[in-house]
């Protein structure tokens, strides 16, 4: 659940990509679910759906590098927030989360940014969100 994260404002300074002139979201946590909204705060109609990827693929892996910390100011590891857009589709099983380029975050100075992990060509940007428990990685 993204309970304990409701309402942090956080700044993307562009970091969004196809919304490079937006900087400021606010993460709203549905209540009982594992997703929260992204909610634009320069611009109402745009928002997005989002979720943890270890909630859905428990082997799910990122190699965060030294620049990229920097970049963020990520000092200990549980400060990282990682999020994948999601998007809805029909029927709700088609559904998505793109794990090739998901939001990463530092939730104590607020700031974030997407970033793709190219190296990591195992992922993509249409991953199903819905799969079976061996594909997640439990056994």
């Amino acid at each position: 659940m993204l309970s304990q994260f409701n309402n942090i404002d956080i700044s993307f300074e562009g970091g969004i990509f196809g919304f490079e002139n937006l900087d400021r979201f606010i993460l709203e946590a549905i209540e009982d679910t594992p997703f929260a909204y992204l909610k634009s705060v320069e611009d109402e109609n745009v928002s997005f759906i989002t979720t943890s990827p270890f909630h859905w693929y428990m082997n799910y892996e990122l190699k965060l590098d030294e620049g990229l910390k920097n970049l963020l100011k990520l000092k200990r590891e549980e400060d990282t927030l990682v999020l994948g857009i999601v998007t809805i589709k029909n029927p709700l099983e088609a559904s998505t989360i793109n794990l090739l380029a998901p939001l990463i975050i530092n939730i104590q100075d607020k700031i974030g940014l997407q970033h793709v992990f190219h190296e990591q060509t195992d992922y993509k940007t249409q991953s199903p969100l819905f799969i079976d428990p061996i594909s997640r990685g439990e056994e």
